[in-house]
């Protein structure tokens, strides 16, 4: 999801734009953005080193960028990152997709473990919540053409076969800064 399209879905929920944050590493997202939502803050910046101060934000969120993002170290400092500017007690929300595309090393799906790992779940943040999205693409693309009916079964008695999740964690309030 870009940046606009996170934006969006905060604007629909009621948010004002000036208290809106998007940052990307491609400046053409951010153009693309800008364009979009003009009254939203959005930053080309390397997520690993975000500009805000400590404590800033009671709502981080990720849409999309670990399951793309296969070296651990620098999906750490993302996560690191998020949890420094999000404030104590405050929420993050982790919107992707939880498994690997099978054969592929391109993919690194964002399983409760990864979420675990980065977001330091037990020390720094807790799960709060989470919800099961959309199929894996496969069985959700088969259904949905040719037993549609079956889809929010299958999705019911079967929630492995979710392929997306978002993830609400919660900043704990100890939770030291680094």
């Amino acid at each position: 999801m870009s940046a606009a399209a996170m934006e969006t879905v905060f604007l629909r929920l009621g948010f004002e734009p000036s208290n809106l944050f998007g940052v990307d590493i491609q400046e053409d997202r951010i153009l693309e953005a800008k364009a979009t939502n003009p009254l939203v803050n959005f930053e080309c910046t390397d997520a690993t080193c975000l500009a805000f101060p400590n404590d800033t934000f009671d709502i981080a969120m990720e849409s999309m960028i670990f399951l793309q993002l296969t070296d651990d170290d620098i999906a750490r400092r993302i996560a690191s990152e998020m949890i420094r500017v999000t404030k104590p007690g405050g929420i993050l929300l982790i919107s992707d997709w939880r498994y690997s595309k099978p054969g592929s090393h391109e993919f690194k799906g964002v399983s409760r473990r990864r979420i675990g790992d980065l977001y330091q779940v037990g020390t720094r943040t807790e799960v709060g919540r989470t919800f099961r999205g959309p199929l894996v693409p496969p069985i959700g693309r088969f259904l949905s053409e040719y037993l549609s009916p079956l889809y929010f079964l299958i999705h019911a008695l079967f929630p492995f076969s979710a392929g997306h999740t978002v993830t609400v964690l919660k900043k704990l309030e100890n939770s030291k800064t680094r």
